[in-house]
């Protein structure tokens, strides 16, 4: 009995990257190739289980020659051309001599009388199914020849891992501008950031930011507008003089924007300590509630006056917040001579605390960062 193996191949083209033999020698250089590439695989590339299944004209089924696992990689990491590997139950590679050639569809040891040749197939995601193929043999009657290969890795739920570690982290914290062009928040929020942008709920226009300055160890940093905020005159002033423990605060800050909303949001409370997170004296302890997402509000007296940058929360206690004082931001800025205005705030004082809200929350940002 002759026997008939068909196999058909479909895939999409991916772009070539480089010039390189695979050669793989073991099946470890499979894996390892196919872990390499993940999400840049061909959807034919893998490692599969190939068996045949035979049906004669009376409609029963049967099994025909044994199970053989197979690799199916590109001949090189440049090429629309795969090689089919027979992984020996050592590990060891052999190829076949047979290539999957440069065609739209692959064919691949072929010969047949009637060739009603459709696309392969995944099954369930994980398995390829060539097409009955249909054979006239005088001891059988019709016989046909069902070729699976089934994709033992990458499994769908592999590829599905794939394609969520492939996304961009993304992260979000707070920022307000200094003066008319440049916008302080923490550090940590933009550490080995891939890209940074900033919106804010009175325009919601997003604006690429650029990292000009910081101060890793008091955990603060400088943001520059790629393009200009074209922002009136800055209403934000600074005092850079101690705060009594149990003066009034409040904080402007974007918390949550993905269950709390993308509207600037108040919260307010006292100095809790002149000092913050074990004595430490960059920093007041706070009372105002602070949220993932305010890191880098800016931190207000009553009057107006920025009195510190919201910096962390506590994991377990209630009301617990802590701000970095404005004394350290002076130290930055000076040190990349930066100056700022601070005879702006005289005109925020006069008006009604409402009315301070509305001014100010057009100068602070929703930061989002792409790690």
């Amino acid at each position: 009995m002759r026997t008939i193996t068909f196999i058909l191949f479909y895939f999409s083209f991916l772009q070539a990257i480089c010039s390189q033999n695979l050669n793989p020698k073991t099946e470890k250089d499979v894996y390892d190739y196919l872990n390499s590439k993940n999400t840049s695989l061909d959807k034919i590339e893998g490692i599969y289980k190939k068996y045949n299944m035979l049906s004669i004209d009376n409609g029963a089924w049967r099994d025909k020659g044994k199970v053989l696992k197979k690799a199916i990689i590109r001949s090189t990491v440049d090429t629309s051309e795969f090689l089919i590997y027979e992984i020996e139950s050592s590990g060891i590679l052999k190829i076949n001599e047979d290539k999957i050639n440069k065609s739209y569809a692959y064919k691949y040891i072929i010969p047949v009388k009637k060739d009603p040749i459709k696309d392969l197939e995944f099954i369930n995601g994980n398995s390829f199914q060539s097409i009955v193929v249909e054979q006239y043999d005088t001891e059988l009657g019709l016989l046909r020849v069902n070729v699976n290969y089934d994709r033992i890795y990458p499994t769908k739920e592999d590829i599905q891992v794939w394609n969520l570690n492939s996304k961009p982290k993304i992260g979000t914290g707070t920022g307000f501008l200094i003066n008319e062009s440049l916008i302080i928040t923490n550090y940590h929020v933009i550490k080995d950031a891939k890209k940074i942008e900033l919106t804010n709920s009175v325009n919601n226009k997003e604006i690429e930011l650029k990292l000009i300055g910081y101060d890793k160890a008091n955990d603060l940093a400088i943001l520059k507008p790629e393009q200009p905020l074209n922002k009136k005159k800055n209403p934000i002033s600074i005092t850079f003089t101690s705060q009594l423990q149990g003066k009034s605060i409040f904080v402007l800050g974007y918390p949550l924007v993905e269950t709390m909303g993308k509207e600037v949001k108040l919260t307010n409370g006292i100095i809790s300590s002149q000092n913050g997170f074990q004595d430490d004296i960059t920093s007041y302890q706070i009372s105002a509630p602070i949220q993932p997402g305010n890191s880098g509000s800016p931190v207000f007296s009553m009057e107006g006056k920025l009195i510190g940058i919201a910096s962390s929360k506590h994991s377990e206690a209630e009301g617990v917040g802590y701000c970095i004082k404005t004394s350290y931001l002076k130290l930055l800025l000076e040190s990349y001579s930066i100056s700022i205005d601070n005879t702006r705030g005289l005109e925020l004082s006069k008006l009604k605390f409402e009315d301070k809200i509305k001014t100010l929350k057009d100068y602070v940002f929703n930061i989002q960062v792409e790690y």
